[in-house]
């Protein structure tokens, strides 16, 4: 899994909440095509970008940051984006 902060763009505050999710699916990654998570702040900025490798490990993530109150913007969109999935505030 890789892992990025967008540099000079505000974390939000579920941060911690997102990187313990991040760090329990590290070890469960099976390998697989990559797939690109962004998240955006509270100020509607996209300021973390999670790449997972493999579709188990994918939805363990989307579905763990739903349940924070996140809303995925692509859930039901299945057209190429550059993101599998956009989490934003409701």
């Amino acid at each position: 899994m890789r892992d990025k902060y967008i540099k000079d763009i505000e974390i939000s505050k579920l941060d911690n909440e997102i990187t313990n999710i991040v760090n329990k699916n590290q070890s469960t990654e099976l390998g697989g095509k990559p797939m690109v998570i962004a998240i955006k702040n509270e100020n509607g900025l996209v300021y973390r970008e999670l790449i997972t490798f493999g579709l188990s490990s994918y939805l363990d993530i989307v579905q763990s940051i739903a349940k924070l109150g996140l809303v995925d913007l692509y859930a039901n969109d299945l057209s190429p984006n550059k993101y599998d999935s956009l989490f934003v505030f409701n």
